[in-house]
């Protein structure tokens, strides 16, 4: 039985065709129950993010597995032409392994050293686990996966400092309004950028966080995600002089507030300060408006250097982070193999017993029961010294790498069928 992912991200589609293909908390629950009665199918756990779609398995047929989740991906999303499913990628063994251990620790993510997949990695465990569709060997593999983040934001770097424009945007937010409760963030815009601010303005602890877009349902969607609260595009203006940060990314060809309109929107002597993360191209608001007093405007250049340099010291650990995947992955693979040898030395040790049981009944009625007893142990005695050279044997020949899994299972095989061939004479 192998391990197999088969999936497709960021590094190999483009993102509205990823966004399409991304499953909901529904369709994954569907799918497992579905994917999991398919024979090739053993255990299944489904990651889905807006930047990956990936099934993984536990399956003796990675191919007819994956036969499976194309067919089950066409009857939720409609039928995709064929090209579609051809940049979908089939990992197997081994590096299906590492592929998982290297997306739990943010080296396959669009910024390097991300926090939130390994969060997404422990939801789709979960709901895994919720219908039983992880078994053995998954439930040791993401354990595993769970182990090695851990480890890598303790023994490394990777994780540290923020690496997106929208994250190095609620930073600065968050240095402002220090010290500060119940703070009051405003973002215009709600596209890309906009939503992945949202989602990290979210899981800080703002007092409240108002959402603008000129599509109302889209920032209400937005809103109701994150905990906030939308507002109509045109109001916005309205809640200038009552928030500590403004953070605008529309695409607005030019400048939404200008000095003279921001003079007009904020009270005279200004309530409170004001910081403007401006993450817009072209800018949002006009960079004078930093003239006015107690008012802080900070552009994308700003922010920009912050991520560059983070981004710099994360590509320096990634050595550190591939050094502890691979000792993470070795104990793993220690672990399946321990699997194996320990099922072939069951086998043989059940041989040895049922054969001696089998002739001990044979002649049962030949003794009393203090006897059979006394009969009973000198056989045990004996099958174990019968059976001890070959373990020992065995053991050895696998310790020194010169018996693999292959081997293991013909061994196991053999014992079983010897017994139900004696058991059929």
């Amino acid at each position: 039985m192998g391990i197999a992912v088969f999936g497709i991200s960021h590094q190999c589609v483009e993102l509205p065709l990823l966004e399409q293909l991304s499953l909901t908390q529904d369709e994954v629950m569907k799918s497992l129950f579905l994917l999991r009665h398919k024979p090739e199918i053993e255990e299944i756990v489904i990651l889905s993010t807006c930047n990956r779609t990936e099934f993984y398995l536990v399956t003796p047929d990675a191919r007819a597995a994956a036969h499976h989740v194309t067919a089950q991906l066409k009857n939720l999303k409609g039928d995709y032409p064929e090209s579609v499913f051809e940049r979908f990628y089939l990992k197997e063994q081994i590096e299906a392994k590492r592929h998982l251990l290297r997306v739990s620790c943010g080296l396959d993510s669009l910024v390097v050293g991300e926090n939130e997949i390994a969060g997404q990695i422990k939801e789709a465990y979960r709901r895994a686990c919720e219908i039983n569709t992880a078994g053995t060997i998954l439930h040791k593999l993401f354990h595993t996966a769970f182990k090695t983040s851990k480890r890598i934001k303790t023994e490394t770097d990777v994780n540290k400092g923020c690496c997106s424009i929208g994250a190095a945007a609620v930073d600065m937010a968050d240095q402002f309004c220090a010290g500060k409760r119940g703070a009051t963030v405003l973002l215009i815009g709600a596209g890309e950028i906009g939503q992945t601010t949202a989602r990290i303005l979210g899981k800080r602890q703002f007092g409240r966080v108002m959402i603008a877009n000129r599509t109302l349902e889209k920032s209400a969607a937005l809103a109701k995600e994150i905990g906030g609260v939308a507002i109509p595009f045109h109001n916005m203006y309205e809640m200038f002089g009552k928030a500590d940060v403004i953070i605008s990314s529309t695409s607005a060809p030019g400048y939404l507030v200008s000095l003279s309109e921001m003079k007009e929107l904020l009270p005279p002597p200004p309530a409170r300060p004001l910081l403007v993360v401006d993450i817009a191209l072209p800018r949002d608001f006009d960079p004078a408006i930093s003239e006015l007093p107690g008012v802080t405007v900070k552009n994308i250049y700003d922010l920009k250097e912050i991520v560059d340099v983070n981004l710099k010291r994360r590509e320096q650990e990634v050595g550190n982070v591939e050094q502890i995947i691979a000792e993470e992955l070795q104990k793993f693979t220690d672990w399946q193999a321990s699997l194996k040898i320990n099922a072939a030395l069951a086998s043989i040790r059940s041989y040895f017993d049922e054969l001696r049981r089998e002739e001990l009944e044979k002649c049962r009625y030949q003794f009393d029961e203090k006897t059979f007893a006394q009969v009973d142990k000198l056989t045990h005695a004996l099958a174990g010294k019968y059976m001890h050279g070959l373990i020992a044997q065995v053991k050895a020949l696998h310790e020194d790498n010169r018996i693999d899994a292959a081997n293991l299972d013909v061994i196991e095989r053999l014992f079983k069928q010897q017994r139900i061939g004696e058991g059929d004479e």
